[in-house]
């Protein structure tokens, strides 16, 4: 039962991150892991996710946010 997702592209070090953001009502370790496989399968590159409380992101329409700086 996901409702809001956020993708955070992010930097550590000399590589990129991606860290998928879902609101979920009742978070499992299960769930998170099954998420994970299937953001995988679909992007071809591996992610982090976490499970978050319903209503704890932001609700302004953004989807995919960069984090990572300029220059």
């Amino acid at each position: 039962q996901l409702a809001r997702l956020r993708l955070i592209v992010g930097r550590a070090g000399e590589q990129d991150t991606m860290t998928l953001m879902a609101e979920c009502k009742a978070p499992d370790a299960a769930l998170e892991a099954e998420v994970a496989a299937t953001l995988q399968s679909v992007t071809k590159l591996k992610g982090a996710v976490k499970l978050v409380a319903p209503g704890s992101l932001p609700n302004d329409g953004k989807v995919i946010a960069d984090e990572r700086s300029v220059g």
